[in-house]
């Protein structure tokens, strides 16, 4: 009974954030679309659990890079494959290339084009996700994409990362390519770092207290 009620009182309060199935998506795009709000479109379930899931995921967002009423998307790197590793570095670099590519290429070639974001989840993603994120937007083909990161303040990483994607993005711009954007959120997944770094025996990830959050943020 009890866990009932907590689960009904979340859907109420999550219900004005979250849309369920095609039908509710495309009767709020037809009443918003019409008007000068800009949609950016999340999907969740971005923990794939198989090869299958994850191509779903990418056809997915390919079709929806051609929706005229949305304006942005906003893809994670965990979404698009089941077998990435960090111990395979490159190899899962090579692949999320190849997937990312296609979405890239499907936006750019909508009318109009689609900004897409790269957002993450996890203090695991931030390196892989932002070396995806600056080699394939250096390539010739795709310099001229609408493409942004999100970083989270929660982590002290987070400002070297933000150095080297300001130095990237002048280099994209001297190459004659698009400007870069930098979304900065403070981040909401503190506990689970914290959770799964003191189950492993490592350094926890994340800033220990909001005040230095609310800092780096600042700072930032």
């Amino acid at each position: 009974w009890a866990a009932l009620a907590v689960e009904r009182a979340v859907a109420e309060e999550a219900s004005a954030y979250l849309v369920r199935g095609r039908a509710e998506l495309e009767a709020i795009l037809r009443r918003e679309g019409a008007g000068e709000l800009q949609v950016n479109l999340n999907r969740l379930g971005e923990e794939v659990v198989g090869e299958e899931q994850a191509a779903r995921h990418g056809r997915r967002y390919e079709e929806l890079a051609g929706r005229p009423d949305v304006t942005t998307l906003s893809v994670k790197v965990s979404a698009l494959s089941s077998q990435t590793s960090l111990y395979a570095f490159e190899e899962s670099l090579a692949v999320l290339r190849e997937r990312l590519r296609r979405i890239y290429r499907a936006a750019a070639a909508a009318r109009p084009p689609k900004l897409v974001y790269l957002d993450m989840e996890a203090y695991r993603d931030v390196e892989l996700t932002s070396t995806l994120f600056m080699s394939l937007l250096e390539e010739p083909e795709l310099l001229g994409v609408k493409a942004g990161l999100v970083l989270q303040a929660y982590l002290p990483d987070a400002v070297i990362w933000q150095r080297r994607l300001l130095e990237f993005a002048r280099r994209r711009l001297d190459l004659g390519g698009a400007p870069v954007r930098l979304r900065l959120v403070k981040g909401a997944n503190a506990n689970l770092e914290r959770v799964e770094s003191s189950l492993r025996g490592w350094p926890s990830p994340v800033h220990r207290a909001k005040a230095e959050v609310d800092a780096q943020f600042k700072h930032m």
